[in-house]
């Protein structure tokens, strides 16, 4: 068992391979939120395991209703030496014109090989 960052559990995520993804989804379409102008996500994050060829991206991400095939995101990138814990965040700005059909958090691999992470203290 890895050490929560934060409390009692942290989420612990492995990725394995490029393009692979953890999606976090909240549905927005008729809500008080569909029209947003920016969308800021934030995490505790700390590298569990890896490798010097794949490095993990904290994504802000929207997928707007008239175009649900094509998202629109902002990244950063998330630590990549074992042990070390930061906090980072994304910002996407946003149409407040178009209506958005979801908010999303997505956690994505570039490279190859397995990474790990354990994940704390999640806001949108």
């Amino acid at each position: 068992m890895i050490n929560p960052i934060d409390g009692i559990a942290s989420l612990a995520v492995a990725i394995d391979g490029w393009g692979n993804n953890v999606w976090f989804t909240r549905l927005v379409g008729g809500t008080d939120c569909d029209h947003a102008s920016s969308l800021t996500v934030a995490a505790t994050v700390r590298a569990d395991a890896g490798n010097d060829s794949a490095k993990l991206s904290f994504c802000a991400a929207v997928y707007y209703a008239d175009d649900q095939q094509n998202i629109v995101q902002s990244c950063s990138d998330a630590p990549v030496a074992v042990g070390t814990t930061n906090v980072i965040s994304a910002t996407r700005a946003l149409d407040p014109t178009r209506p958005l059909q979801s908010a999303r958090i997505r956690l994505t691999q570039d490279g190859t090989g397995q990474v790990q992470y354990s994940i704390d203290d999640v806001s949108a």
